[in-house]
């Protein structure tokens, strides 16, 4: 049974219509749609007959029912200015055609649809869209996107972690620290809950391994947080070790053991912390 959402619409770019939104229902279930445009047509006729059916099965219709709702109905026409008038006479026949002709003008909508988790610190991602989170808005120009686009809505919770784990991988991926620390830290959130674990992807899972060998501190710490939560389920547990998350793992310890921090400038750097907290400590005690 195709499930019915509501559409929050704005229009872009226009002064008299900032902030406001205009929530339209997309009644997909054929039953629901016949009882929708009958509540329609019963509103229509006890308040006003400039209510359209909001019921929209294609993307032509929901953009016409969206414009008429605005005031910008796409259907309408109007003329400006005089019209012209060509009078041609056939000598040979004696006919005379007379043509007029007129300027209209219309609305043309376009359907934008705001990008879930947009982040434009992202690069874009031509080649995997459902990694590329840098377009703040996608035009909707033809009926198989608008069928695409509504196939899977309203969103389910196991749809909503799956596109939340796109945004996260996305992160992992970019090449910048920053992001990738919010990425294997995004993948512990996740992992803190047993439930979420079915809706990991081993691509994911890839991802947040090779975090295990990054070159900075606190992204190692978060994506080994991270795998020892995501361990905990035998799913993701075979995953890890399909992936080779146990030789990630020992290599990330063989490498912080190998760390010489007992001469050197980095040394120093260690000591200074616990001397002064002695120097604290002690100094409290006397007081």
């Amino acid at each position: 049974m195709p499930s019915n959402f509501i559409v929050d619409v704005r229009l872009k770019d226009n002064d008299t219509l900032v902030g406001q939104v205009l929530q339209l229902p997309v009644v997909r279930d054929i039953g629901l749609g016949k009882l929708h445009q009958k509540t329609a047509h019963a509103l229509q006729s006890a308040t006003t007959p400039q209510l359209p059916d909001a019921a929209g099965s294609s993307l032509l219709t929901f953009l016409t029912q969206a414009g008429k709702f605005f005031g910008k109905d796409p259907t309408k026409w109007e003329a400006v200015g005089q019209g012209k008038v060509d009078v041609v006479e056939d000598e040979s026949t004696g006919k005379r055609t007379i043509k007029t002709s007129t300027i209209c003008w219309g609305n043309k909508l376009s359907l934008l649809v705001s990008t879930p988790f947009y982040d434009p610190r992202l690069p874009a991602n031509p080649n995997d869209p459902d990694l590329d989170f840098s377009q703040a808005q996608t035009e909707l120009n033809t009926e198989a996107d608008w069928q695409k686009f509504t196939a899977d809505q309203p969103w389910s919770p196991t749809v909503r972690r799956r596109k939340v784990g796109f945004l996260l991988r996305a992160k992992l991926l970019a090449g910048v620290t920053q992001l990738q620390l919010e990425g294997a830290h995004g993948v512990w959130e996740l992992s803190v809950n047993k439930v979420h674990h079915a809706d990991m992807v081993e691509e994911l899972l890839e991802a947040l391994v090779a975090q295990l060998a990054n070159s900075d501190l606190q992204v190692v710490q978060a994506a080994a947080a991270a795998v020892w939560g995501c361990a905990i389920s035998s799913r993701t547990r075979h995953l890890l070790t399909e992936i080779g998350a146990v030789e990630a793992l020992l290599t990330m310890l063989q490498t912080s053991l190998a760390m010489d921090t007992g001469s050197g400038p980095g040394a120093d750097a260690l000591e200074q912390p616990a001397a002064a907290q002695t120097c604290d400590r002690d100094l409290l005690q006397v007081e």
